[in-house]
C-alpha cells in the first residue's frame, strides 16, 4: 500500500533479447531504478555473445528478475510469448 492507502502499482517488463551485449544490462539496471515496482522478464533469444553472462554477474540482488533462454532465435513476438506465459504462470512480481 502506498501513504494514500492505494494499492501500490506494479508492471512487468519484457525484454527480449538477442546479443544486445552491455545494452541489455543497462536496460534492466534503467528498469531496477524505476519508481515504480517493476518484475523483469528477460527472453533470450539464444544469444551467441556473452549478454546473459555479464547481466548475471552485473546484476547479482534481484530477486524481480527472470532470464528465461530460448536456446535458439525465435524471433520477437515468440519470445514475447514465452515470456508473457511465464508472467502467467509466476506468482510473484508481476
Amino acid at each position: 500500500m502506498d501513504i494514500a492507502g492505494k494499492a501500490a502499482k506494479s508492471v512487468c517488463v519484457v525484454v527480449v533479447n538477442y546479443n544486445g551485449g552491455a545494452t541489455l544490462t543497462e536496460c534492466v539496471r534503467a528498469l531496477l531504478a524505476s519508481t515504480v515496482s517493476v518484475g523483469i522478464i528477460v527472453s533470450d533469444n539464444g544469444s551467441q555473445d556473452d549478454s546473459i553472462a555479464f547481466l548475471r554477474a552485473s546484476v547479482t540482488d534481484a530477486p524481480q528478475l527472470l532470464i528465461v533462454e530460448n536456446g535458439e532465435n525465435l524471433g520477437f513476438a515468440k519470445a514475447n510469448n514465452v515470456a508473457l506465459a511465464v508472467a502467467a504462470t509466476t506468482t510473484c512480481w508481476c
